[in-house]
């Protein structure tokens, strides 16, 4: 019999090389092919044909895109600057808010060292390494450098992510703008002086 003049198998007759296709069978299920040449002992040339069953990983593969599509979506509502931190300090990943308050972009942040952008590089590796050595930090202080110059003070929250296995693969990290706090305790401090010297 001639395969069908519509599907993948037709060009192996063509090309006589071998192709690779995906195919839909009649029960719903997902299959790779693999459609090889090869000429019988009479000298007709014949297909041989190999399908692989991938149905489940193509429900895998959907389930991470959304799961990952859900988790963009959630970091990227957050009005607080989020950072994940690889093992060696570079930064894995970033929201808008952190490209706010920094003024760079996601890919100029991406594969850069978490430290360089605070006014106090040593004391921000301080913190993501205790993140990583005790599983997480509390209201880190530290004050983020902006490109222009421009200073904000933050207190950092972070925690170790893992892998499926258990094995640490990185610290993700919340930076709370403490700004506004900043300068009332400064409008409260001018306050008090104005009362000590009267």
């Amino acid at each position: 019999d001639m395969p069908c003049a519509n599907c993948e198998s037709m060009t192996v007759l063509k090309t006589m090389g071998p192709v690779e296709w995906e195919w839909q069978g009649p029960d719903g299920r997902d299959y790779y092919i693999y459609d090889f040449p090869f000429v019988d002992i009479d000298g007709s040339t014949l297909i041989m044909e190999m399908g692989i069953d991938i149905t489940e990983r193509k429900l895998a593969e959907k389930a991470f895109r959304e799961a990952s599509a859900y988790n963009r979506n959630l970091i990227e509502a957050s009005l607080d600057p989020l950072v994940t931190i690889g093992p060696d300090g570079t930064i894995t990943d970033v929201n808008a808010a952190t490209e706010f308050v920094t003024g760079y972009s996601r890919e100029e942040l991406i594969g850069t060292d978490f430290s360089d952008y605070f006014t106090a590089p040593d004391n921000a590796r301080a913190g993501y390494q205790q993140a990583f050595q005790e599983g997480s930090v509390r209201d880190y202080a530290l004050e983020i450098r902006h490109r222009d110059g421009h200073i904000t003070p933050v207190l950092y929250n972070a925690s170790v992510y893992r892998d499926d296995i258990g094995n640490v693969t990185g610290v993700f990290a919340v930076a709370r703008d403490i700004s506004k706090l900043k300068q009332a305790e400064m409008e409260l401090q001018k306050h008090w002086e104005l009362l000590q010297v009267t």
